[in-house]
């Protein structure tokens, strides 16, 4: 894994990880000092770092500035942000039910995105930067078009619990995924807007964070006060299995490299798997991160257009049929999705990497 393949964590600091070894070379306080961060997303150039925490900060993490902007100047209720398609504007989730693009150059408010009838908690933009999909504590979600200003109607959950997380897929902007208060998982098609699939209640006292893989087309992980990481077939779509921490579970992430997954605790932990590990829980390392909830990971690779774009990361963690297998790996700072797939489901079992020329695979009982 590169140092490319870094990470970042929100509680009551923003920090970044070199998820090798779960070192943190950099680490950013609050500037009130009191508020912990809700959300952290990863710009563009992945030299920069959006963060909610009531306010709206966007932090520079590389090079010897470590600098952080308040776009807002008194606190805003923010409780999630993520940059849009250009480095230059950010999009934040608050509680007065709104969402607002800012400038980040003049720190203004460029637009104002509206339709909840409760507060935003979660954000999602899709790959190519034209929707953005917005979850409520009313248990609604929202895609609003970026690029022609329109709003969807609201798209109803089964249950009326807040909607904890939302995510897009990396391979296409119809397939997402939300999560619920109630545990429940919630697979959509937002191109018709129409439910696909309901994991109902797959986490005992709530369901908290989602992660789309960056390489496997189909592969989906949820987290929850369960203390459980659960994996599905996102497309089918299918549960597949589940792995276990002793602390429950506010955040999940899979790296770029597809087989190693990161969860956040509200204990400040962090937990590292390899899902390659013949163990039952392939916990490989824990490591005390924080002194409160882990609320928000977020990783960044390559650039989804040539020439620079947005990170994948920042869509924050499919298409139908199985994927192919490999027949060259990804060269170092490629995008993965140009690549022919080296992750592929079959029934048995699931094809997770290739190393060597040989391919690595975890059977699914």
């Amino acid at each position: 894994m590169t140092s490319e393949h870094r990470f970042a964590s929100a509680a009551d600091t923003v920090c970044v990880w070199d998820p090798s070894q779960l070192t943190r070379p950099f680490s950013k306080t609050p500037s009130d000092g009191t508020r912990h961060f809700t959300s952290v997303r990863w710009s563009d150039n992945g030299q920069l770092l959006v963060a909610a925490n009531g306010s709206v900060s966007v932090i520079q993490v590389s090079g010897t500035d470590t600098s952080m902007l308040r776009l807002d100047t008194e606190d805003s209720d923010a409780v999630c942000a993520c940059f849009a398609a250009s480095s230059r504007q950010v999009l934040s989730g608050h509680r007065d039910t709104t969402v607002k693009m800012w400038n980040v150059k003049n720190k203004s408010v460029a637009k104002t995105l509206q339709g909840h009838l409760s507060g935003v908690t979660c954000l999602a933009l899709s790959r190519g930067g034209s929707r953005l999909l917005s979850g409520s504590s009313g248990g609604d979600l929202i895609c609003h078009s970026l690029t022609s200003n329109d709003t969807s109607e609201p798209m109803r959950t089964p249950s009326v619990e807040s909607v904890t997380d939302v995510q897009f897929s990396v391979f296409t902007d119809s397939l997402a995924a939300s999560s619920s208060q109630d545990g429940d998982v919630n697979i959509w098609d937002i191109g018709t807007q129409q439910l696909k699939k309901t994991f109902v209640q797959q986490h005992h006292g709530g369901a908290a964070g989602l992660a789309f893989s960056l390489l496997n087309e189909k592969l989906l992980a949820s987290c929850g006060m369960d203390g459980k990481i659960t994996f599905y077939d996102a497309v089918q779509p299918v549960p597949l299995m589940s792995k276990s921490a002793d602390s429950p579970l506010s955040s999940v992430l899979i790296m770029p490299d597809g087989i190693t997954v990161i969860a956040g605790s509200q204990t400040g932990c962090l937990y590292k798997y390899d899902l390659r590990s013949g163990t039952s829980d392939g916990l490989i390392t824990m490591t005390k991160a924080h002194e409160s909830t882990v609320a928000s990971l977020s990783t960044h690779y390559a650039t989804r257009h040539s020439g620079g774009g947005q990170r994948l990361g920042m869509w924050s963690k499919g298409s139908s049929g199985i994927a192919d297998k490999a027949k060259t790996r990804p060269r170092k700072g490629s995008d993965p999705r140009n690549v022919s797939k080296d992750v592929a489901f079959s029934t048995c079992a699931v094809t997770l990497h290739r190393s060597a020329g040989k391919c690595l695979c975890l059977s699914i009982l």
